[in-house]
């Protein structure tokens, strides 16, 4: 396998419309993940798609472990920056699960109703 440089990753493109708030999301269990000083990078090798995480995306990253909502990742982040304004974290969270929900890297998690 080539080594894969900067000029290799790919920018996310801008997904459109919202996400529930509510329906739990996990990692997609295809993907490579190769950690990059503090961030991450995504590697589909199905497609060759790539996403490179900042340290508070790679944050999220960490969080979708385990089944995930977007609330969930909201509330978590606000707390690890309590100085950050609110609605831009919130925006940036919210966008970041709508890109990699449409590059396939998190997937929705059907909770079983009990």
């Amino acid at each position: 396998m080539k080594a894969m440089s900067a000029d290799d990753i790919q920018p996310a493109a801008q997904a459109q419309g919202r996400l529930p708030r509510d329906l739990p999301f996990r990692r997609n269990p295809a993907l490579e993940i190769h950690r990059i000083k503090w961030s991450l990078l995504l590697v589909d090798p199905a497609t060759g798609a790539t996403r490179l995480l900042d340290p508070l995306a790679a944050g999220v990253w960490y969080l979708l472990k385990d089944p995930t909502t977007l609330a969930e990742a909201i509330t978590t982040l606000r707390q690890m920056v309590p100085d950050q304004d609110r609605a831009r974290v919130n925006a940036e969270i919210e966008q970041l699960f709508r890109e990699l929900r449409a590059a396939n890297m998190i997937l929705p998690e059907h909770r079983m109703a009990g």
